[in-house]
């Protein structure tokens, strides 16, 4: 079903319109999981090649055994695929070391007001 003939173009736009499932497997710890090919459009573009790893895998961090499939779903596997779906966006605050100076100082201490 994954398999394509040699030379054979297969997008992530063609499994939306076969209604495939993409299942991506990582041979070095055995995670697996399965996309729906439109939420992986949405993120990296419906012309992506639809069977090359778009992304490491999340346990070992690896892409040397990433392999990806595609599957047609069959009627016996509505309500036991498990898929990955996009889930809320976080924003993630970062921070930064700074060295306590004047100009931190003035931030928070008012002048005149600093006693040793």
């Amino acid at each position: 079903m994954g398999r394509r003939r040699t030379g054979e173009y297969f997008s992530l736009d063609d499994a939306i319109i076969q209604g495939q499932i993409v299942r991506v497997r990582c041979g070095a710890c055995r995670r697996a999981a399965n996309f729906l090919p439109e939420d992986l459009a949405a993120v990296y573009g419906g012309s992506r090649f639809a069977l090359e790893p778009l992304f490491p895998c999340s346990k070992c961090g690896t892409t040397d055994f990433v392999r990806v499939t595609t599957y047609s779903p069959e009627i016996a596997d509505f309500g036991r695929i498990t898929l990955r779906r996009p889930g809320p966006k976080k924003l993630v605050q970062t921070w930064e070391n700074e060295t306590f100076t004047e100009r931190s100082r003035s931030n928070y201490v008012p002048d005149g007001d600093f006693r040793f």
